[in-house]
């Protein structure tokens, strides 16, 4: 493309003259400049849109004003964090894919990644501190929002402490700040300066990052470190004191790169945290609220998982219907690996399973069915078939009288049209092939087969 066909969208009214001239060409805007655009500004079936971060913004009104104005486009999005569901809207997938057989036109994964070498380790240490706070305070103010929003982004999360004030003071008292400002200059000094790297620190709000600031210059020399977070109108005398201009701003995010200049640290709260390419980065000192509690989540995942796996490999042969929910759990797996399900949903989903596993085990005991008999009810009940008991037992006696159909197709021909005919009889009115496809499947394991 020549450089001449590329423009970029100045304003709202600007972009919606490209669009409604049917320019010609690559147009860069964002996407806050169709706020307010009319519906189908452009028709044509050939327009490509390319959405960056395309797990941000998309779902709410800026999206539908976009997809409204552009009805017939094709739609390709770019993310490194897609989200499998939102408090509104469908999740990216479904915005961009066509899951569940197509979630991703493409893919690079973590694992390809830290084969590469592009992903690198990282490491958690959590500080403990003196700061004492109320249980019952912390669940009530901040938990019950979590539940209420979600968090799957950084601005996720400040919108939720935004919301609770009481944690918020606690984590900007100024004891408590001058304390951990304190820990991390002495361990800048000991452990990061001395290996030529660099740090941030990452606090709750803006105003915390000035009070950090204040307070770790107390430590460390003041030309050590910088704030970077941008101006609101409202701010008051101590985060004006910090601004710098656009054009210092640029000039100490080049010097942090190196390692002969300063800044050593900068403070931050949303600005940097993503898109900012900084190799010296060793250490970032998360003094804010997180969801700390996803990384002992996934360790209950991975202890949940394995349990589930092993407990199902034992039960194999006095149980064999469990085998059904060992793919069901890889399922889970694979759609977290592939972040089509968040933690909490992979977490809740398998304490589930494992809770349903228990009950299942349970009720076989107390339903006088032998070992096919239940595998087969249970298959027939999950199916939604009526009398699922009564029929589970004429399944076994037709499955029983052609045992050997495993090694003859003529046999397993004939066991099919009977089990057809068997279910049918009984009004079932689903997928009845699939139904018969599984019956049979349990069959060849509890033969030892598979």
């Amino acid at each position: 493309m020549h450089p001449t066909n590329i423009v970029k969208a100045e304003s709202k009214n600007h972009l919606r003259e490209l669009l409604e001239s049917d320019y010609r060409g690559l147009i860069i805007t964002t996407i806050h400049k169709f706020e307010g655009m009319p519906k189908h500004v452009n028709e044509r079936d050939n327009i490509i849109v390319l959405v960056d971060e395309a797990h941000r913004s998309q779902e709410g009104d800026l999206g539908n004003y976009m997809r409204g104005a552009l009805p017939n486009a094709y739609y390709f999005g770019f993310t490194g964090t897609p989200i499998d569901r939102t408090k509104v809207g469908k999740g990216t997938f479904k915005a961009f894919g066509y899951p569940p057989n197509e979630p991703y036109l493409d893919k690079y994964t973590i694992n390809e990644s830290i084969e590469d070498g592009t992903t690198v380790p990282l490491y958690y240490k959590f500080i403990k501190t003196e700061r004492c706070v109320d249980r019952n305070t912390l669940e009530e103010e901040f938990f019950r929002v979590v539940e209420e929003e979600g968090i799957a982004s950084i601005e996720g999360i400040n919108r939720v402490i935004e919301r609770a004030e009481k944690l918020k003071a606690v984590l900007k008292a100024k004891d408590g700040i001058d304390k951990i400002a304190k820990h991390i200059a002495e361990h800048h000094k000991k452990f990061v300066e001395p290996l030529g790297f660099k740090a941030f620190i990452v606090a709750v709000d803006r105003e915390a990052c000035a009070l950090y600031k204040e307070a770790i210059d107390k430590y460390l020399p003041e030309e050590y470190t910088k704030v970077v977070y941008t101006p609101d109108y409202k701010d008051n005398e101590l985060l004006k004191k910090y601004y710098i201009s656009d054009e210092k701003e640029k000039r100490m995010r080049k010097d942090f790169k190196s390692a002969d200049k300063l800044p050593k640290i900068l403070i931050v709260t949303e600005k940097l945290l993503t898109g900012y390419d900084a190799p010296i980065l060793y250490v970032m000192d998360i003094a804010r609220t997180i969801k700390a509690d996803k990384i002992s989540q996934r360790v209950k995942i991975a202890s949940l998982y394995k349990s589930i796996k092993v407990h199902i490999e034992n039960k194999r042969k006095e149980s064999p219907y469990l085998v059904s929910i060992a793919e069901k759990i890889e399922e889970i797996i694979s759609q977290l690996r592939e972040r089509q399900r968040s933690v909490e949903s992979a977490l809740e989903e398998l304490t589930r399973i494992a809770e349903d596993i228990a009950k299942a085990e349970e009720e076989q005991k107390k339903s006088g069915l032998n070992k096919e008999e239940f595998s087969y009810f249970w298959i027939l009940r999950r199916h939604g078939v009526k009398n699922p008991e009564e029929i589970s037992k004429g399944i076994s006696n037709i499955i029983a009288k052609k045992e050997h159909w495993i090694f003859n197709e003529n046999v397993e021909r004939e066991l099919r049209k009977k089990l057809y005919k068997k279910l049918l009889g009984y009004s079932y009115s689903g997928d009845v092939v699939k139904l018969v496809n599984e019956l049979l499947d349990i069959d060849r394991i509890i033969r030892g087969e598979t």
